[in-house]
């Protein structure tokens, strides 16, 4: 379910995708501030062209995963972004077809958008092996870090 303004039906789910991704941000050490990012989910979910979507699963009227993607600027390349993407431990499970529906339709609206790279950001080793087998991700960069001490 792509959460969108015009559906009244998906306004009650706004404050529960923000709880997501804050708390997925706060727990995988995101680079993102959780309360911005939070902001950004809100204010795109308002916006007439929205630069970021998310996704959700709903079970039973509870949401059971949900997908985060935007579209940014990138040293004068368009990129098209998995964020963020989480599954509930113990819910339904996401048919492989579906997420295969998901992810061509993501590409497209990429596209649409001007992404001339689709990406995902991901959390651990596992996660990375099944963007690469079902979804067709490659690993291209391995970024690594050093906290400022300032």
């Amino acid at each position: 379910l792509v959460l969108e303004k015009t559906h009244a039906s998906h306004w009650q789910y706004v404050p529960v995708l923000c709880d997501r991704v804050q708390r997925f941000a706060q727990q995988y050490d995101s680079d993102a501030n959780p309360q911005a990012l939070t902001r950004a989910v809100q204010a795109h979910f308002l916006a007439d062209e929205p630069r970021m979507l998310g996704l959700v699963m709903v079970d039973d009227e509870q949401m059971v995963a949900h997908l985060l993607v935007s579209i940014d600027h990138w040293l004068g390349c368009v990129v098209c972004t998995i964020l963020q993407y989480e599954h509930d431990v113990g819910s339904v499970l996401i048919p492989q077809a579906m997420m295969a529906n998901i992810m061509t339709w993501l590409q497209q609206w990429g596209a649409a958008q001007g992404a001339v790279r689709f990406q995902a950001l991901v959390r651990n080793p596992m996660l990375a092996k099944a963007f690469r087998l079902f979804h067709g991700f490659q690993p291209r960069a391995v970024m690594m870090e050093r906290r400022s001490t300032a």
